[in-house]
């Protein structure tokens, strides 16, 4: 709902403005980069989100979308000499939230953990015999 001295936008204009912004996003542009192209001030658009859920959700899937064709621009250049994987990645960890983090492959647990060393051929080692 508006706010007194705000007008109130339409659904349907709102869905306009959304197809608008998915396209963008999904050309790798920021989510700022396209409301300046469709000419939206971005803490407007923010403001939609919080009124609209079904408006948010779009923009939320749109923004899959934007991951997806920057994992498609560095999944194109893994071979390429001249790539500039560093920076590639600084982008991805600041604008995605990836990590270098090895505590994204730590799992705690509890109880044992039984190791069977099998040999070519199907044969057991003695020593996973000895440790069971």
């Amino acid at each position: 709902m508006a706010k007194p001295g705000r007008k109130p936008i339409s659904d349907e204009r709102l869905n306009e403005i959304a197809d608008q912004v998915v396209e963008r996003l999904k050309t790798g542009k920021s989510l700022r980069q396209a409301c300046l192209e469709i000419g939206v001030i971005y803490r407007v658009l923010a403001r939609w989100e919080k009124d609209h859920p079904w408006f948010k959700e779009r923009i939320d899937d749109a923004l899959d979308f934007c991951q997806g064709w920057w994992e498609g621009k560095g999944q194109q250049n893994i071979d390429n000499k001249n790539f500039n994987a560093a920076l590639y990645f600084m982008h991805m960890r600041n604008r995605f939230g990836w990590s270098n983090s090895d505590n994204l492959f730590k799992h705690e647990h509890s109880g044992n953990i039984i190791i069977e060393v099998v040999k070519f051929g199907g044969q057991k080692n003695k020593d996973s015999e000895s440790q069971k």
